[in-house]
């Protein structure tokens, strides 16, 4: 009797490994595509921040230009 259950018990075994393993699988495959969201999301944020980090220099600079012209514009002449 105990040489015919072991085969049973090894088949139970075996299906509850598998079972295990494919749901330690999705979970594997759900937290990477979270981290590539995130990845992705992080990235996109920083291309916005460097973005507007130009556009912020842009604006300094035209600014810079815009009060040396009308500086230019209203010094007495001389």
């Amino acid at each position: 009797m105990r040489l015919r259950m072991e085969p049973e018990i090894n088949i139970l075994i075996h299906c509850e490994l598998s079972s295990n393993f494919e749901k330690c699988q999705q979970l594997l495959n759900t937290i990477s595509g979270s981290i590539a969201t995130k990845a992705a999301t992080v990235e996109g944020q920083k291309h916005k921040v460097e973005e507007a980090d130009q556009m912020l220099n842009q604006r300094r600079e035209l600014m810079a230009k815009y009060r040396n012209s009308v500086e230019e514009l209203t010094k007495p002449d001389l």
